[in-house]
């Protein structure tokens, strides 16, 4: 498993924390929605909300699963400790 490659991923993504309003997902201080939920019927947006609330743990998931891989030896790449305070400092649509 390339594990840098994955952290290289995640730590592209809009820095965090990315919290869950309804079924659409924001970053911290960014003003854009990063993921935006489905309305319509109630089975629809209750699924969405799950989906939201996934979708907003995943990046800080996402770097703590690549840590406790990288503790344990499993990549030639060592993990900085905590993954979380990663990131581009790069905001979505910034390029």
């Amino acid at each position: 498993m390339d594990t840098a490659a994955i952290r290289h991923r995640a730590q592209a993504s809009t820095p965090g924390p990315w919290r869950r309003h309804g079924a659409d997902v924001r970053a911290e201080g960014v003003e854009e929605i990063l993921f935006i939920g489905r309305d319509s019927s109630p089975e629809v947006r209750a699924q969405a909300d799950r989906d939201a609330e996934f979708v907003a743990h995943a990046r800080e998931d996402v770097l703590r699963l690549v840590d406790a891989l990288d503790a344990k030896g499993n990549s030639g790449t060592a993990g900085n400790g905590t993954g979380l305070t990663g990131g581009t400092g790069r905001h979505r649509g910034q390029g």
